[in-house]
């Protein structure tokens, strides 16, 4: 069991890592349903591997992607956000929260 100090300094490093600001992250802005959240410092990953997709007799590879955030992240799964042209929809969240948020998204346009 990890102490409140020992929390703080996780979470301290998380927040040196994300937005804008880092040269690692940036600011998005979620779509939820009709409702538009304000924009939020993240980290996007793009992790090394990616998934096969086939849809009327043609495949394709699709990369995942992570969103990395501080645990007071608003996010949820069937967000939608944009990030260098790109559309991207949550499909889940991790419940582990105390030190960071990770949340999971596909590409849709």
């Amino acid at each position: 069991m990890f102490s409140l100090i020992e929390l703080a300094d996780m979470t301290a490093t998380v927040a040196e890592t994300i937005g804008p600001d880092s040269g690692l992250g940036e600011s998005i802005v979620l779509y939820r349903g009709a409702a538009v959240l304000a924009a939020q410092s993240v980290r996007l990953v793009r992790p090394s591997t990616s998934r096969e997709v086939v849809m009327d007799g043609t495949a394709g590879a699709q990369a995942d992607l992570q969103i990395v955030g501080l645990p007071t992240l608003d996010i949820q799964a069937r967000d939608r956000f944009t990030s260098g042209g790109t559309t991207f929809e949550v499909e889940r969240v991790d419940p582990m929260r105390q030190i960071k948020v990770v949340a999971h998204a596909r590409m849709i346009q």
